[in-house]
């Protein structure tokens, strides 16, 4: 398979609604873990930000924390897609 959820060789119908209703739900976990990982990174951004008009080196730390946390937020998912990728193309 390609990256594509439907592209599945169908056994029956059973088998068919199992294999996407996998495939569908697992593509909506990785964009909302995505989508999280930009709201963590933005979070980051505008602690950090708001540490450079306050002067708070804690601040600016917790920020740039956040987004480093954000970044391996993406990593995984990336990690996450290569496998799949990988998988389906068996």
């Amino acid at each position: 398979m390609k990256n594509n959820p439907l592209s599945i060789k169908i056994i029956n119908n059973k088998s068919l609604i199992i294999l996407i209703t996998k495939h569908l739900k697992e593509y909506q976990m990785s964009i909302e873990d995505r989508a999280k990982a930009v709201a963590k990174n933005i979070e980051g951004k505008v602690q950090e930000a708001a540490s450079e008009i306050t002067g708070d080196p804690q601040d600016k730390a917790e920020g740039q924390a956040k987004q480093e946390q954000a970044a391996a937020m993406h990593l995984k998912e990336d990690l996450k897609d290569k496998a799949k990728e990988v998988i389906d193309n068996a």
